[in-house]
């Protein structure tokens, strides 16, 4: 929910400018929300069994909020929720595969990932309606690239300008962002808005396995590229 003091943020003059317009917000809020099935598993990666489906977000990552909102009003504002369809998208997203730069070509798994990292898998209350951000309307808006930079930023206020205009509360709201995978190629994400996780919290069913347990886990170790972690 955006507060009193949330709305005297001012945006930063080099994000602001490269924002869209009232006009292209009005249309994209108008675009049909894709539909993800309530009996179609979702996948998430967290780094401990406390965040595999936090209270509130202690970390803010590509969806934000930008700190000059965490500042304005703590607890923060709104968070984010990521998941997505295929295991291996959350496990890339999350970072259980990490590169160093002494060792181009390969990565490692991160210790932290092996001994403390769950996989879990929710099941919905109801069907999801995402706002699609994906291929078409990204490059349709002139953000595809700002979407998918490693520097977050941009994209933290570009999802507070989307709170800011209402588009994740009210009856036909959407439930979060549908967008394009940065760390795995042509596969989906999803960032589901901490208002709606809360009001459905009590009915997510979930059941979550210790990373290292997975076959995916399995898979990456039999990865020629694998290297110890440093």
């Amino acid at each position: 929910m955006i507060s009193v003091a949330m709305t005297k943020i001012v945006i930063p003059p080099h994000y602001a400018s490269a924002l869209p317009t009232p006009k292209s917000l009005a249309a994209l809020k108008q675009t049909d929300p894709v539909i993800v099935s309530a009996s179609s598993p979702l996948h998430r990666a967290a780094w401990n069994p406390g965040s595999v489906l936090p209270l509130v977000a202690e970390k803010f990552y590509r969806f934000g909020p930008p700190d000059d909102a965490v500042a304005a009003k703590k607890p923060p504002p709104y968070w984010w929720l990521y998941i997505a369809d295929v295991v291996m998208t959350c496990i890339y997203e999350a970072g259980f595969c990490a590169h160093d730069k002494s060792h181009r070509g390969h990565f490692y798994i991160p210790s932290g990932a092996v001994e403390n990292g769950q996989i879990a898998s929710f099941v919905f209350p109801a069907d999801l309606r995402l706002l699609d951000l994906r291929g078409e309307t990204a490059f349709n808006m002139g953000i595809y690239d700002l979407l998918s930079h490693p520097n977050h930023e941009w994209c933290q206020w570009f999802a507070y300008q989307l709170v800011k205009a209402g588009f994740f509360t009210g009856r036909v709201a959407f439930h979060g962002i549908l967008y394009s995978s940065r760390k795995n190629r042509g596969k989906d994400a999803i960032a589901l808005f901490s208002e709606y996780v809360n009001h459905v919290r009590s009915e997510i069913q979930h059941k979550t396995v210790a990373f290292k347990k997975t076959a995916e886990y399995k898979e990456l170790k039999r990865s020629k590229f694998l290297i110890p972690a440093p």
